[in-house]
């Protein structure tokens, strides 16, 4: 390739980042399907390997999923020795539900680097392991190294957890569990006590006489279903049965909510910490945030009469998203607590949840969010739809019914055959909603009666 193409490549690649940045998702999309079209156009090789995978990379920011996979696929075949690459094409095709594509990808990749802590805990959370086909013997060699570094042994700490669960070695899957979540919580700069003065903080602020006083105004769409909760609770279940159906399209766990409150509330002037922030917010232009709110979700958002948010980090906002939002539907999902509480324990997130990773601090922030949640169908009253997982998993269609009905939906079966729906998703659960509905998960903290017995009788005396 020439000096003057690689130079172009080179410029278009960081006009679609500059893009990205402003959030500017569809005029990026037309410079990368541009670089693709002259990519497909002619001879690439092992050289081109790093512009394409940069491609690849740049349209899974801007969710073209297929796109992504399609140009990660190719920087694997050009430099089949980038480990990267190989996983870098297997999140992408998890997202879209290629489960079996995902783990011979990763499997790829591990060859190269059986050290990828990700990579491994990737492939453990694809499937259900089992005696004969499972990845133990190979985390267990890996884990013996003495010179990884902590987040790549808290990687595989999770994913020994896992595949030790699914054969039934409930004893050494807890164990290894908590040495990830002890490793990744001593890397934490995290104090549960700041998590509960902002919940306390939002509940004094957005009181019932507040809500009633401002109430009347607000962006008149109702396209909105907010989807909320604690994580883990099966909210990306209800989801995606939703999301089925044909009159509501699923926009993912949208931060946009919060950004554009934090837009307006700097407008305002600068808060000097999140307490005074939360003040602030009761003083903001309701109707103006919420436009501002569907707006800023284009254009995932707008082809469809609805779409869900689905981001659990909403449930502090609700006061606001029914000042701003009058007409959107509010969802929250409710599972037994100490499910709930393992479910968290045991998932490592990315970046969210710290609160996660001590079961004394799990089981504190719970509380805080339960307090809050009662603290929102109290002063909102028949404004909050509840939705239990457990009926759910076991009464689909009754337990359903009541949702669509809400959302002022119509009955579709198409929503009782949620796996089938093939849109992408990007969330912890990405594996699991791809299966039929199951039971498996209900009760499932009562294998870990003994190690989990200081979070129950936490949750107890709180609840």
């Amino acid at each position: 390739m020439s000096l003057a193409a690689t130079d172009k490549i080179a410029q278009q690649l960081r006009q679609a980042r500059s893009l990205i940045e402003a959030g500017q998702r569809q005029q990026a999309f037309d410079v990368l399907a541009l670089l693709a079209s002259d990519f497909a156009g002619r001879e690439i090789n092992g050289s081109d390997a790093s512009s394409v995978a940069e491609l690849a990379f740049l349209f899974s920011q801007i969710k073209a999923w297929s796109d992504a996979a399609l140009w990660f696929c190719k920087a694997s075949e050009l430099a089949p020795d980038k480990a990267i690459y190989h996983y870098n094409l297997a999140t992408m095709l998890r997202v879209q539900g290629d489960l079996e594509g995902a783990e011979k990808a990763l499997d790829r990749a591990l060859r190269l680097n059986p050290a990828d802590g990700e990579a491994q805990n990737l492939r453990a959370s694809l499937r259900t392991q089992s005696e004969s086909q499972n990845h133990i013997g190979e985390l267990e060699q890996v884990l013996c190294k003495q010179t990884l570094p902590p987040k790549q042994q808290v990687h595989l700490y999770y994913a020994l957890a896992k595949e030790l669960e699914d054969v039934q070695r409930y004893e050494d899957a807890f164990t290894a569990l908590k040495k990830g979540a002890d490793l990744r919580r001593a890397h934490l700069n995290y104090d549960v006590r700041r998590d509960q003065a902002i919940m306390q903080k939002i509940a004094q602020v957005f009181s019932e006489k507040l809500l009633q006083e401002k109430a009347g105004s607000g962006y008149t769409s109702a396209e909105p279903i907010f989807i909320l909760g604690m994580p883990r609770t099966g909210s990306t279940l209800i989801e995606r049965m939703l999301g089925s159906h044909s009159q509501v399209s699923m926009a993912g766990e949208l931060n946009n909510f919060s950004q554009a409150m934090m837009g307006q509330i700097s407008s305002l002037g600068q808060p000097g910490n999140i307490l005074e922030a939360i003040e602030l917010s009761a003083e903001l232009n309701f109707t103006a945030l919420g436009e501002r709110y569907i707006h800023s979700t284009r254009p995932d958002t707008g082809h469809k009469p609805y779409f869900i948010d689905k981001l659990p980090l909403n449930f502090l906002y609700i006061g606001l998203i029914k000042l701003a939002l009058p007409n959107a539907k509010i969802i929250h999902v409710q599972r037994d607590p100490m499910d709930t509480c393992y479910a968290v324990y045991k998932h490592l997130f990315a970046h969210a949840y710290p609160f996660s990773y001590n079961l004394n601090e799990l089981g504190q922030y719970y509380l805080a969010n339960q307090e809050l949640m009662a603290h929102w169908k109290r002063t909102l009253p028949g404004q909050i739809l509840t939705v239990n997982y457990e009926q759910l998993v076991s009464e689909p269609k009754l337990t359903l019914k009541p949702v669509l009905d809400y959302c002022n939906l119509e009955w579709q079966d198409n929503c009782l055959q949620f796996q089938q729906n093939s849109d992408a998703s990007a969330t912890g659960s990405a594996a699991q909603i791809r299966q039929r509905l199951y039971t498996g998960s209900v009760g499932k903290w009562r294998y870990y009666k003994a190690q989990l017995a200081e979070l129950e009788k936490t949750l107890k005396s709180g609840l």
